[in-house]
């Protein structure tokens, strides 16, 4: 028995060393994810975060969420209704991160569906935007 947990052992650790997916010999490399990408990304592991009640987890996702509002590619136009929602954004990352701080799940997930709520209303008026037709908050 000791043998066959060496050598599964072995076996994940050669593993981990050989190249996979689009990284594998005579591949393209798998481009960069854009700066929403990462977002929604980093939104996920917040949710993981909450459900698990794993503050370091959250807190490190809230950190992705920051570096990805201070890309500057996150920036897209310079209308008042967008830069509203890119500060009202960042505001609740913040309130999102002081929650995980003190360790208040609660808080944590108040922050995290007004920051949601914050991203669908941001997406909306932008897609509403492009097709000429105005939005009211």
């Amino acid at each position: 028995m000791r043998n066959v947990v060496r050598y599964v052992g072995v076996l994940v650790a050669v593993g981990c060393l050989l190249p996979w997916g689009q990284h594998a010999v005579g591949q393209p490399k798998k481009a960069e994810p854009t700066v929403m990408q990462r977002k929604l990304t980093h939104a996920q592991g917040v949710l993981n975060g909450l459900a698990l009640a794993d503050f370091d987890l959250i807190n490190k996702h809230a950190d992705g969420l920051l570096q990805a509002r201070a890309d500057a590619t996150w920036r897209i136009n310079e209308t008042e209704r967008y830069l509203r929602y890119s500060n009202t954004f960042e505001e609740q990352i913040q309130s999102l991160k002081k929650a995980s701080k003190n360790k208040n799940l609660d808080g944590a997930m108040l922050a995290y569906v007004d920051m949601t709520m914050t991203c669908v209303k941001c997406h909306e008026a932008l897609r509403v935007g492009k097709a000429g037709k105005r939005v009211d908050d």
